[in-house]
């Protein structure tokens, strides 16, 4: 959703960017073809003045636009650890099913577990604190998923595992 929003608001300063340029350069040809002194001639100076009030408009809303995608990079950039974990988890999981075959888990059982962690995660007002909760659960349910069922022999193998990707 976040990325979602980004893009619209990227989107719509390349759009306003592209009026402002459509804008000065009607006003450019208007000057480029003018025959007429530039003081009588009154459809250049009309030109001129909406060119003006579309310039400043189209600036602040560029700039409106450019304060969206920098609040919408920094919330995104909240989720951050929550990504790094997930990802080291999910080598931690592909690691072992290197070592020992039978351990294999799919991306798709490795995304029913981010979403369930997400879902059974404490909710807390802040983001941050969010995000650290999803993270303390999805490791534990990374945990709990990998070590079901393991062999008593290779039972060693996710605490290294997990200690090297996430130290």
């Amino acid at each position: 959703q976040i990325e979602a929003q980004r893009d619209a608001s990227v989107r719509w300063a390349v759009e306003l960017a592209a009026e402002l340029a459509r804008v000065e350069q009607h006003v450019l040809d208007l000057l480029a073809n003018s025959t007429a002194s530039l003081m009588v001639n009154s459809v250049v100076l009309d030109a001129l003045d909406a060119a003006k009030t579309s310039a400043a408009l189209t600036r602040a809303q560029i700039d409106e636009a450019a304060v969206a995608v920098r609040r919408i990079a920094e919330a995104r950039d909240e989720y951050a650890p929550l990504a790094s974990r997930g990802a080291a988890l999910y080598l931690c999981m592909a690691e072992l099913a290197r070592a020992v075959p039978v351990y294999a888990l799919e991306m798709r059982q490795f995304v029913g577990l981010f979403e369930k962690a997400i879902v059974h995660a404490d909710r807390a007002a802040m983001r941050p604190r969010r995000v650290a909760n999803i993270v303390d659960t999805l490791t534990a349910a990374a945990s709990a998923h990998a070590c079901r069922g393991m062999f008593a022999q290779h039972r060693e193998l996710w605490p290294l595992l997990l200690a090297l990707r996430v130290a």
